[in-house]
């Protein structure tokens, strides 16, 4: 123990004695543990802790996949069917979202579940206060119950103790508080304020096949694995595709489980968790390069205390002792770096990845940092604790090198280091250089819309107020009229959905003298009611015809507008205004035909990456009023009063009515690019601090090389060699070693072409140009490196060296 103290208290005056190696050190080692510390932080959440619920390994959602889509969603009867036909599931639960008006009080817009009554015994958590819901709840005509989020019961009725039994108003419907969800962190708890019955809206509409609203979550039975549920999930869809082929021909239900579902992005993590590990290992490399030089600038001093009767273990314990010293100071502040990094990371992208708001550290993050802390002082002193093990203390008294490795090193070694750092770089500036390219394609795609300074938000009438069609567009229309009055407002209007939502109606459109291919179904369409002006407010071109105006009706002509994809598809060189379609779900019984008034450019409604054009038809809010209708202000004012004044006008048309999802479109742009944007920032920051190590790694290999060198160049000096000539000998083996680098990194990117395919835009995973432009920044980068340590020889005296 004492010689512990000892060497711990030699490695500290070491330390004080050479800040420069010592910042250096501690310098790599912190970034490299403090890096991999936060991207393991996220991957933790993300990909390794299990869902906050009982047995989440057993937990599954069952799913719809047809030739056209790999995740539609449910009919009620047939999750019946599946309740009832299939054993592999202890419970099941069907759900649909409802987002119904809070009224008593100030109004407030809640998001909500319709359940199943087995809801909350699929997840396995019960209610914590009250009582969970019963078969007898779920049905028609029973009592309007219902169970509140833990964060609800919070923040609107300040933890209750008295909350059971009382009642709340929800679209002016009574409903009984039965009982409080747990605080828990699982999403389909955690972002949903309030859960009522499904049975309590059971009607024929949800009872058509056809009309498939509904997810399914269900539990599986012990010892039964989510593929063995999914093959009796096969045979069950294929039996009733049979049994009713009208609504269930070419639909395959499978099985996946819960966490894999809910994290869409783990391979993406992956990839950069291994990007990480690559900095650390080029931390470890330039690590690696200062403790050898150091070692070989003590041999003097080793061989001296090796002669003096020092254990060569007691030399290698000391080398390992300090190697500790700094991985422990290094993974101390780098878990501070990477605690700094995660509220970055999770403020600025809360969403982009599912969980990463849960991401902490905790147990498991210390102990990974523990690890690689330990992990990092190993590798940095097994080199120059096997030259202190073969240190010859004759040939080092004498002057001599003691160690043939080490000459070998000095050339081959010293190289290999190079290569290693540079390539390693070098492939993470193409990449994130790929990716940026990437993003920067993403943001020139034409949306068909422009998002800049259009600000929108929620307007929901579920009041009984509203149960008449003419209410609801003569609502609108004063709310508009009031708004447009706002100063700064330059336009605004209302659609029952935007681009860059979730909220989308599909329905078949017939086209007029088109009969449908036999045996097929109509095309769907995206439709969506509008105000005029729409179109104006989100800056979409008109092509040609008209936009709506205030003589489309509920008692003049039926219109629509379509967008340019879909009437070159279904006129092709024709001219479509004046041409007629009809829209109607399925069952309606006599839907109008309307005439196309006018033809806009198709939106990317679900993002700049939308591959297949999805067919829009637009139709007058005043001949289809919808009570949920989003609020689009093209506004050039300050955005929060433009809230507020909106906020009132609306209030003083009716009290009960909140306003929600206030949010810019560029706010939801950026939203829906926030995983891109993450991925570049990350892989961004680690190209720069991988080149940066790299450069830090090439300069000290050549300041070592100059040191080791001096005598040879004093001879090469002395025979007739200029100062140009030294310069290029020692720079020589950087710049060897930064196209071989260079080379290899390349290699590797190519090598991840498949992968890398995936996550580019608009640019290919060989891009010539970006290859070309990514290899001269990294070689003009490690030349001047190079070339800093190189400037000692202009001061360079050969006499004196010779003299030593």
């Amino acid at each position: 123990m004492h010689s512990l103290f000892q060497d711990i208290r030699f490695s500290l005056r070491l330390m004080r004695k050479r800040p420069g190696m010592t910042l250096l050190v501690i310098s790599a080692l912190i970034v490299g543990i403090g890096v991999n510390s936060a991207v393991f932080t996220v991957v933790n959440a993300v990909l390794i802790r299990p869902l906050p619920l009982p047995d989440s390994d057993r937990l599954v959602t069952i799913m719809i996949k047809t030739q056209q889509s790999t995740s539609m969603p449910v009919s009620y009867p047939q999750y019946l069917d599946w309740r009832n036909q299939c054993h592999s599931f202890q419970e099941m639960a069907a759900i649909e979202q409802f987002n119904p008006n809070l009224t008593g009080g100030v109004p407030e817009r809640l998001t909500g579940m319709q359940v199943s009554a087995s809801f909350f015994k699929v997840l396995g958590v019960p209610p914590v206060k009250g009582r969970d819901f019963t078969e007898q709840d779920d049905r028609p005509g029973a009592n309007r119950v219902a169970i509140i989020n833990h964060g609800l019961w919070e923040r609107r009725f300040a933890s209750d103790p008295a909350i059971l039994g009382k009642l709340v108003v929800l679209n002016d419907q009574p409903y009984t508080i039965i009982g409080v969800a747990p605080a828990n962190n699982f999403g389909l708890i955690r972002y949903y304020d309030i859960f009522v019955p499904n049975g309590l809206f059971l009607n024929d509409v949800m009872l058509n096949r056809n009309n498939r609203y509904h997810g399914v979550v269900a539990r599986l039975k012990p010892g039964i694995t989510w593929e063995q549920a999914g093959k009796e999930m096969e045979i069950i869809s294929s039996r009733l595709a049979q049994v009713y082929p009208q609504s269930d021909k070419d639909m395959q239900a499978y099985v996946v489980a819960v966490a894999v579902a809910t994290v869409n992005s783990g391979s993406s993590l992956k990839y950069i968790m291994v990007a990480s590990s690559l900095i650390l290992l080029l931390a470890c490399v330039n690590v690696v390069t200062v403790f050898v030089a150091n070692a070989v600038e003590r041999r003097k001093e080793l061989s001296v205390r090796l002669a003096l009767g020092a254990s060569r273990s007691a030399l290698l314990r000391q080398f390992f002792v300090q190697g500790l010293i700094f991985a422990t100071i290094s993974g101390g502040l780098g878990l501070m770096i990477a605690k700094v990094c995660l509220v970055f990371l999770v403020n600025r992208f809360p969403y982009a990845v599912a969980r990463m708001d849960e991401s902490t550290i905790d147990g498991s993050v210390i102990f990974f940092t523990l690890a690689t802390t330990l992990g990092a002082s190993l590798l940095a002193c097994i080199l120059p604790s096997l030259f202190t093990a073969n240190l010859h203390i004759n040939s080092e008294l004498k002057g001599d090198w003691s160690w043939p490795g080490l000459a070998r090193y000095r050339v081959a070694g010293q190289s290999a280091l190079i290569v290693i750092e540079v390539s390693l770089a070098f492939a993470l500036t193409l990449v994130s250089a790929l990716l940026i390219k990437s993003l920067y394609n993403i943001e020139q795609v034409d949306l068909g819309f422009s998002p800049e300074r259009v600000l929108c938000f929620q307007v929901s009438l579920r009041s009984s107020r509203y149960k008449e069609t003419d209410k609801i567009a003569a609502f609108y229309d004063l709310a508009i009229q009031k708004i447009r009055s706002i100063p700064g407002v330059r336009s605004a209007s209302a659609a029952s959905s935007v681009p860059l939502s979730s909220n989308y109606h599909f329905i078949n459109l017939e086209v007029e003298g088109q009969p449908p291919p036999i045996g097929a179904q109509h095309p769907f369409v995206d439709s969506s009611s509008v105000m005029p002006g729409y179109f104006e407010t989100l800056h979409t071109r008109m092509i040609s015809g008209r936009d709506f105006n205030e003589l489309d009706r509920a008692n003049s002509q039926p219109v629509a507008v379509v967008d340019d994809v879909l009437a070159a598809g279904m006129w092709p060189g024709e001219n479509p205004v004046g041409k007629r379609v009809r829209l109607a779900d399925e069952g309606d019984p006599g839907p109008p035909w309307r005439e196309v008034v006018g033809v806009v450019q198709q939106m990317k409604r679900y993002g700049p990456e939308q591959q297949v054009p999805r067919l829009q038809v637009y139709v007058p809010l005043s001949q289809q009023p919808v009570p949920d209708m989003a609020i689009v202000i093209d506004f050039q004012t300050d955005q929060n009063s433009l809230v507020v004044t909106s906020q009132k006008m609306i209030a003083e048309l009716d009290g009960d009515v909140p306003i929600d999802k206030v949010r810019t479109l560029e706010e939801m742009f950026s939203d829906h690019t926030s995983r891109r944007r993450i991925s570049v920032l990350l892989l961004g920051s680690f190209a720069a601090i991988g080149v940066l190590l790299g450069l830090i790694g090439i300069y000290g290999v050549v300041a070592n090389s100059i040191v080791r060198m001096r005598r040879e160049i004093a001879i090469r000096m002395a025979l007739g060699a200029t100062v140009r000539n030294a310069i290029i000998l020692v720079i020589k083996l950087g710049l060897i070693g930064t196209v071989a680098g260079i080379m290899v990194g390349a290699g590797i990117t190519v090598g991840l072409t498949k992968v890398l395919a995936a996550y580019l835009f608009g640019v290919a995973s060989f891009d010539v140009s970006i290859y070309l432009l990514s290899a001269a920044i990294v070689f003009l980068l490690t030349v001047i490196a190079s070339l800093i340590p190189a400037q000692s020889l202009l001061r360079f005296n050969p006499q004196e060296v010779l003299k030593e």
